[in-house]
């Protein structure tokens, strides 16, 4: 299967973040998620978790500082981050220009639990209570 994500919008996640699916269960993928992330300076992911999936976070441009269960550390271009299962993790742009990142995702719809908010989210399925053109609430109620 050919996709072509291009003119894929993207879809501001929280002020400042805006992200681009451009691989998931909802486009056909079985096995992987795939996400292009722009950040602001100052913005990022809070703290969260995915416990179904494995996460790879490279950074194409500018710097993070990205923290992982209790660890803290900076990465810029090129530099990547292997996030495990269920571990907690979050990220900050520290830099003067946007941060460009590419997270890859070891479930075509993993799911996502942000720490202080309700809810498990689902990136990339097609469940239909949604947050976000990206992100469906798990529980569907």
């Amino acid at each position: 299967m050919l996709l072509s994500s291009e003119h894929d919008p993207l879809i501001e996640w929280r002020p400042g973040v805006r992200t681009r699916l451009h691989a998931a269960g909802v486009t056909g993928a079985q096995q992987l998620c795939v996400m292009e992330q722009l950040c602001l300076p100052g913005t990022g992911a809070p703290l969260h978790r995915h416990d179904d999936a494995e996460e790879v976070i490279v950074v194409l441009a500018g710097r993070a500082r990205v923290r992982v269960e209790d660890e803290e550390a900076e990465l810029g271009a090129v530099e990547t981050v292997v996030i495990p299962p269920g571990v907690r993790h979050s990220f900050t742009n520290i830099g003067d220009d946007v941060l460009h990142t590419l997270a890859t995702f070891s479930s075509a719809t993993p799911t996502t639990v942000y720490e202080g908010e309700p809810g498990t989210l689902e990136i990339g399925g097609t469940r239909t209570r949604r947050r976000d053109a990206h992100r469906a609430y798990v529980d569907d109620a």
